[in-house]
């Protein structure tokens, strides 16, 4: 795909519409969709799937290996999260991250 010009957005978008399309069968808006809120591809690619490829050259590069988890958040929590992550330009693992670590961070200096 290189050869072709094809830059690291696109490879990563073409991943998520054959994974999407294998494991989700359904229309161009309901793979996007799913990719968005179901799947953990995102995770594996070190990508996040919420943030618009149109702008981005390369996709979003994972800092360090990093681990698919699955849980449950409300649904306010969530979107706060995604308005901030929009707004941020971070993905969606990142905030979290960020927000996990400062806990963590906050927990062990209050335990001295």
């Amino acid at each position: 795909m290189a050869r072709l010009g094809v830059n690291g957005a696109l490879r990563t978008a073409a991943a998520g519409v054959i994974v999407g399309r294998i494991a989700h069968p359904a229309s161009e808006r309901e793979t996007h969709r799913w990719l968005q809120q179901r799947s953990g591809l995102g995770e594996l690619l070190g990508v996040d799937f919420e943030i618009p490829a149109a702008g981005l050259s390369d996709p979003v590069p994972a800092v360090e290996p990093t681990v698919a988890i699955t849980f449950k958040l409300p649904v306010s929590t969530v979107r706060a999260i995604r308005a901030y992550a929009r707004r941020s330009g971070l993905s969606l693992g990142q905030v979290v991250t960020q927000a996990v670590t400062a806990l963590l961070d906050s927990i062990r200096q209050r335990r001295g």
